[in-house]
Protein backbone atom coordinates (compact mmCIF):
# COMPACT_ATOMS: atom_id res chain seq x y z
CA UNK A 1 0.00 0.00 0.00
CA UNK A 2 1.19 3.61 -0.72
CA UNK A 3 2.06 5.92 1.62
CA UNK A 4 -0.70 8.23 -0.17
CA UNK A 5 -2.61 5.98 0.46
CA UNK A 6 -2.50 5.41 4.03
CA UNK A 7 -2.59 9.23 4.38
CA UNK A 8 -6.26 9.21 3.05
CA UNK A 9 -7.31 6.25 4.93
CA UNK A 10 -5.37 8.28 8.34
CA UNK A 11 -3.20 5.46 9.22
CA UNK A 12 -0.43 7.70 9.86
CA UNK A 13 1.59 5.18 12.08
CA UNK A 14 1.41 3.15 9.14
CA UNK A 15 2.81 6.23 6.86
CA UNK A 16 5.31 7.14 8.89
CA UNK A 17 7.10 3.31 9.22
CA UNK A 18 6.26 3.98 5.29
CA UNK A 19 8.24 6.90 4.39
CA UNK A 20 11.00 5.84 7.51
CA UNK A 21 12.03 2.83 5.09
CA UNK A 22 11.64 5.32 2.25
CA UNK A 23 14.09 7.54 3.38
CA UNK A 24 16.30 4.71 4.02
CA UNK A 25 16.15 2.80 0.85
CA UNK A 26 16.87 6.60 -0.92
CA UNK A 27 19.59 7.26 1.24
CA UNK A 28 21.42 4.30 -0.06
CA UNK A 29 21.17 4.93 -3.40
CA UNK A 30 21.59 8.96 -3.40
CA UNK A 31 23.34 11.58 -1.92
CA UNK A 32 22.15 13.76 1.18
CA UNK A 33 21.90 16.53 -1.02
CA UNK A 34 19.87 14.61 -3.78
CA UNK A 35 16.24 16.40 -4.70
CA UNK A 36 14.34 12.63 -3.76
CA UNK A 37 15.59 12.35 -0.53
CA UNK A 38 14.35 16.34 0.12
CA UNK A 39 11.48 14.66 -1.07
CA UNK A 40 11.71 12.09 1.05
CA UNK A 41 12.09 13.57 4.27
CA UNK A 42 9.40 16.14 3.66
CA UNK A 43 6.68 12.88 3.26
CA UNK A 44 8.33 11.22 6.30
CA UNK A 45 7.76 14.91 8.39
CA UNK A 46 4.29 15.12 7.08
CA UNK A 47 3.54 11.64 8.64
CA UNK A 48 5.35 13.00 11.82
CA UNK A 49 3.06 16.09 11.79
CA UNK A 50 -0.19 14.20 11.39
CA UNK A 51 0.40 12.68 14.55
CA UNK A 52 1.49 15.69 16.59
CA UNK A 53 5.04 15.06 16.31
CA UNK A 54 5.82 18.55 15.81
CA UNK A 55 9.76 18.49 17.00
CA UNK A 56 10.22 15.42 14.77
CA UNK A 57 8.54 16.68 11.86
CA UNK A 58 10.74 20.52 12.59
CA UNK A 59 13.68 18.45 12.42
CA UNK A 60 12.87 17.10 8.80
CA UNK A 61 11.97 20.27 8.00
CA UNK A 62 14.76 22.23 8.62
CA UNK A 63 16.67 19.49 6.65
CA UNK A 64 14.73 19.45 3.65
CA UNK A 65 14.89 23.59 3.42
CA UNK A 66 18.49 23.27 3.59
CA UNK A 67 19.04 20.53 1.14
CA UNK A 68 16.29 22.42 -1.09
CA UNK A 69 18.54 25.89 -0.78
CA UNK A 70 21.92 24.42 -2.23
CA UNK A 71 20.05 22.40 -4.56
CA UNK A 72 17.55 25.25 -6.37
CA UNK A 73 18.65 28.81 -4.12
CA UNK A 74 16.32 30.60 -2.08
CA UNK A 75 14.20 31.71 -5.46
CA UNK A 76 12.36 28.72 -6.72
CA UNK A 77 9.25 27.63 -5.82
CA UNK A 78 10.50 24.38 -4.13
CA UNK A 79 11.88 26.47 -1.69
CA UNK A 80 9.06 28.54 -0.84
CA UNK A 81 6.88 24.93 -0.57
CA UNK A 82 9.64 24.04 2.06
CA UNK A 83 9.45 27.49 3.85
CA UNK A 84 5.77 27.11 4.11
CA UNK A 85 6.09 24.05 5.49
CA UNK A 86 8.19 25.13 8.24
CA UNK A 87 6.22 27.98 8.90
CA UNK A 88 3.39 26.00 9.07
CA UNK A 89 5.09 23.07 11.79
CA UNK A 90 6.06 26.73 13.67
CA UNK A 91 2.36 27.59 13.85
CA UNK A 92 1.08 24.19 14.99
CA UNK A 93 3.38 25.06 18.16
CA UNK A 94 2.26 28.42 18.48
CA UNK A 95 5.58 29.43 17.99
CA UNK A 96 4.15 32.25 15.60
CA UNK A 97 7.39 34.93 15.61
CA UNK A 98 9.49 31.81 14.15
CA UNK A 99 6.79 31.67 11.88
CA UNK A 100 5.97 34.80 10.50
CA UNK A 101 9.23 35.75 8.78
CA UNK A 102 9.46 32.53 6.21
CA UNK A 103 5.84 33.17 5.25
CA UNK A 104 7.23 36.59 4.30
CA UNK A 105 9.64 35.15 2.57
CA UNK A 106 7.14 32.74 0.95
CA UNK A 107 4.88 35.69 -0.06
CA UNK A 108 7.91 37.45 -1.64
CA UNK A 109 8.93 34.36 -3.91
CA UNK A 110 5.15 33.57 -4.88
CA UNK A 111 3.95 37.06 -5.56
CA UNK A 112 7.54 36.94 -8.32
CA UNK A 113 7.10 33.85 -9.75
CA UNK A 114 2.96 33.20 -9.89
CA UNK A 115 1.53 36.98 -9.18
CA UNK A 116 -0.93 37.97 -6.77
CA UNK A 117 -4.10 36.23 -8.35
CA UNK A 118 -2.18 32.62 -8.27
CA UNK A 119 -3.81 30.25 -5.49
CA UNK A 120 -0.89 29.43 -4.22
CA UNK A 121 0.04 33.10 -3.45
CA UNK A 122 -3.29 33.59 -1.80
CA UNK A 123 -3.62 30.61 0.05
CA UNK A 124 -0.28 31.60 2.04
CA UNK A 125 -1.11 35.07 2.06
CA UNK A 126 -3.85 33.75 4.47
CA UNK A 127 -1.36 31.61 6.52
CA UNK A 128 0.61 34.59 7.08
CA UNK A 129 -2.83 36.67 8.33
CA UNK A 130 -3.28 34.11 10.65
CA UNK A 131 -0.48 34.14 11.91
CA UNK A 132 -0.68 37.81 12.62
CA UNK A 133 -4.14 37.29 14.00
CA UNK A 134 -2.29 34.84 16.25
CA UNK A 135 0.48 36.85 17.22
CA UNK A 136 -2.31 39.24 18.34
CA UNK A 137 -0.68 41.37 16.03
CA UNK A 138 -4.35 42.67 14.82
CA UNK A 139 -3.60 45.73 13.09
CA UNK A 140 -1.02 43.96 10.73
CA UNK A 141 -3.48 41.13 10.38
CA UNK A 142 -6.28 43.59 9.73
CA UNK A 143 -4.47 44.85 7.11
CA UNK A 144 -3.53 41.34 5.48
CA UNK A 145 -7.14 40.17 5.67
CA UNK A 146 -8.20 43.54 4.00
CA UNK A 147 -5.58 43.39 0.87
CA UNK A 148 -7.10 39.02 0.87
CA UNK A 149 -10.33 40.52 0.27
CA UNK A 150 -9.35 43.17 -2.58
CA UNK A 151 -7.78 40.98 -4.08
CA UNK A 152 -10.29 38.37 -4.33
CA UNK A 153 -12.43 41.20 -6.01
CA UNK A 154 -10.54 42.07 -8.52
CA UNK A 155 -9.68 38.44 -9.51
CA UNK A 156 -12.06 37.43 -12.50
CA UNK A 157 -13.18 34.26 -11.76
CA UNK A 158 -14.00 34.34 -8.15
CA UNK A 159 -16.52 32.44 -6.53
CA UNK A 160 -19.37 33.56 -4.46
CA UNK A 161 -17.63 30.70 -1.57
CA UNK A 162 -14.26 32.80 -1.79
CA UNK A 163 -15.68 35.86 -1.34
CA UNK A 164 -17.81 34.55 1.40
CA UNK A 165 -14.64 33.39 3.27
CA UNK A 166 -12.66 36.46 2.70
CA UNK A 167 -15.70 38.63 4.36
CA UNK A 168 -15.84 36.41 7.07
CA UNK A 169 -12.30 36.45 7.86
CA UNK A 170 -12.26 39.85 8.57
CA UNK A 171 -16.38 39.69 10.07
CA UNK A 172 -14.56 37.25 12.68
CA UNK A 173 -11.64 39.23 13.51
CA UNK A 174 -12.92 42.20 13.92
CA UNK A 175 -15.68 40.84 16.59
CA UNK A 176 -13.15 39.11 18.25
CA UNK A 177 -11.89 42.86 18.71
CA UNK A 178 -15.27 43.75 19.89
CA UNK A 179 -15.34 46.20 16.80
CA UNK A 180 -18.90 45.34 16.62
CA UNK A 181 -19.88 48.13 13.92
CA UNK A 182 -16.69 47.24 11.42
CA UNK A 183 -17.59 43.44 11.53
CA UNK A 184 -21.72 44.38 10.49
CA UNK A 185 -21.30 44.88 6.62
CA UNK A 186 -19.21 42.20 5.99
CA UNK A 187 -21.42 39.71 7.79
CA UNK A 188 -24.36 41.01 6.12
CA UNK A 189 -22.26 40.43 2.62
CA UNK A 190 -21.79 37.10 3.57
CA UNK A 191 -25.46 36.44 3.82
CA UNK A 192 -25.84 37.82 0.19
CA UNK A 193 -23.07 35.90 -1.03
CA UNK A 194 -23.90 32.72 1.25
CA UNK A 195 -28.03 32.47 -0.66
CA UNK A 196 -25.90 33.50 -4.02
CA UNK A 197 -24.06 30.22 -3.44
CA UNK A 198 -27.30 28.22 -3.72
CA UNK A 199 -27.77 24.57 -2.90
CA UNK A 200 -26.60 25.25 0.74
CA UNK A 201 -29.30 26.94 2.83
CA UNK A 202 -27.81 25.79 6.34
CA UNK A 203 -24.72 28.30 5.52
CA UNK A 204 -27.09 30.67 5.18
CA UNK A 205 -28.95 30.21 8.28
CA UNK A 206 -25.70 30.39 10.09
CA UNK A 207 -24.72 33.67 8.33
CA UNK A 208 -27.97 34.92 9.55
CA UNK A 209 -27.13 33.60 13.40
CA UNK A 210 -23.60 35.38 12.82
CA UNK A 211 -25.20 39.23 12.79
CA UNK A 212 -28.13 38.69 14.93
CA UNK A 213 -25.13 37.96 17.38
CA UNK A 214 -23.40 41.01 16.44
CA UNK A 215 -26.70 42.83 16.84
CA UNK A 216 -26.96 41.09 20.38
CA UNK A 217 -23.32 42.33 21.18
CA UNK A 218 -24.96 46.08 20.09
CA UNK A 219 -27.95 45.53 21.85
CA UNK A 220 -29.56 46.25 18.48
CA UNK A 221 -32.58 43.43 20.05
CA UNK A 222 -35.25 44.77 17.47
CA UNK A 223 -33.02 43.51 14.81
CA UNK A 224 -32.65 39.87 15.82
CA UNK A 225 -35.99 38.63 15.91
CA UNK A 226 -36.42 38.41 12.04
CA UNK A 227 -32.86 37.15 11.77
CA UNK A 228 -33.42 34.13 14.54
CA UNK A 229 -36.84 33.01 12.92
CA UNK A 230 -35.54 33.39 9.32
CA UNK A 231 -32.57 30.92 10.66
CA UNK A 232 -35.20 28.40 12.41
CA UNK A 233 -37.52 28.40 9.75
CA UNK A 234 -34.48 27.10 7.54
CA UNK A 235 -32.99 24.66 10.17
CA UNK A 236 -36.56 23.32 10.66
CA UNK A 237 -37.32 23.06 6.71
CA UNK A 238 -33.69 21.13 5.71
CA UNK A 239 -33.43 18.96 9.47
CA UNK A 240 -36.55 18.15 10.82
CA UNK A 241 -37.87 19.57 14.46
CA UNK A 242 -35.98 16.62 16.34
CA UNK A 243 -32.42 18.15 15.15
CA UNK A 244 -29.74 19.30 17.75
CA UNK A 245 -29.12 22.24 14.94
CA UNK A 246 -33.03 23.11 15.32
CA UNK A 247 -32.69 23.12 19.24
CA UNK A 248 -29.87 25.52 18.91
CA UNK A 249 -32.12 27.84 16.66
CA UNK A 250 -34.98 27.36 19.20
CA UNK A 251 -32.84 28.16 22.08
CA UNK A 252 -30.93 31.68 20.19
CA UNK A 253 -34.78 32.72 19.92
CA UNK A 254 -36.05 31.46 23.58
CA UNK A 255 -32.13 33.91 24.63
CA UNK A 256 -33.16 37.33 22.77
CA UNK A 257 -36.61 36.90 24.09
CA UNK A 258 -35.50 36.33 27.79
CA UNK A 259 -33.62 39.64 27.20
CA UNK A 260 -36.70 41.41 25.96
CA UNK A 261 -38.83 40.01 28.84
CA UNK A 262 -40.92 38.06 26.45
CA UNK A 263 -41.01 35.21 29.30
CA UNK A 264 -43.84 33.17 28.22
CA UNK A 265 -42.44 33.06 24.38
CA UNK A 266 -39.02 32.31 26.09
CA UNK A 267 -40.40 29.53 28.19
CA UNK A 268 -42.11 27.73 25.17
CA UNK A 269 -38.89 27.95 23.25
CA UNK A 270 -36.53 26.77 25.99
CA UNK A 271 -38.86 24.00 26.83
CA UNK A 272 -38.52 22.75 23.07
CA UNK A 273 -34.85 22.91 23.07
CA UNK A 274 -34.45 20.90 26.19
CA UNK A 275 -37.00 17.80 25.10
CA UNK A 276 -34.75 17.91 22.15
CA UNK A 277 -32.02 17.49 23.63
CA UNK A 278 -33.06 15.66 26.49
CA UNK A 279 -34.31 12.51 23.63
CA UNK A 280 -30.87 13.06 21.80
CA UNK A 281 -28.30 13.35 24.17
CA UNK A 282 -29.87 11.73 27.47
CA UNK A 283 -30.44 13.30 30.91
CA UNK A 284 -26.49 13.22 31.61
CA UNK A 285 -25.12 15.42 29.09
CA UNK A 286 -23.72 18.60 29.94
CA UNK A 287 -26.02 19.84 26.98
CA UNK A 288 -28.83 19.28 28.19
CA UNK A 289 -27.10 20.80 32.10
CA UNK A 290 -27.71 23.55 30.04
CA UNK A 291 -30.71 23.82 28.85
CA UNK A 292 -32.17 22.90 32.63
CA UNK A 293 -30.10 26.10 34.08
CA UNK A 294 -31.32 28.14 31.18
CA UNK A 295 -34.93 27.72 31.82
CA UNK A 296 -34.31 27.82 35.67
CA UNK A 297 -32.45 30.99 34.94
CA UNK A 298 -35.43 32.41 32.81
CA UNK A 299 -38.28 31.23 35.46
CA UNK A 300 -36.30 32.90 37.80
CA UNK A 301 -36.10 35.93 35.81
CA UNK A 302 -39.61 36.18 35.43
CA UNK A 303 -40.32 35.67 39.32
CA UNK A 304 -41.35 32.00 39.17
CA UNK A 305 -39.17 31.21 41.57
CA UNK A 306 -40.74 27.95 42.46
CA UNK A 307 -40.32 26.64 38.63
CA UNK A 308 -37.04 27.34 38.80
CA UNK A 309 -36.20 25.83 42.19
CA UNK A 310 -36.11 21.86 41.40
CA UNK A 311 -34.30 22.72 37.54
CA UNK A 312 -30.86 24.09 39.51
Amino acid sequence: MSGTRLFKQKKYKEAQAFYEKGVVQVRKQYPKEHQYYATALSYLAHAYEKQRLCKKAESLYKQTLAIQEKLIGKEHLAYAKALRSLANNYYDQKQYEKAQPLLEKTLQIMEKKLGKGHKAYLLSFTALAYNLKRAKKYAQAEKAFLELYTLRKKIPGTTNKESFESAQKLANLYFLLGQYKKAVPYSEEMITLAKAVGNNDLVYASALDNLALLYDKMYAYQKMEALYLESKNIVEKKLGKNHLAYARSLNNLASLYAKTKGYQKAAALFLESKNIVEKKLGKHHLAYARSLNNLASLYTKAGACQKAAPLF
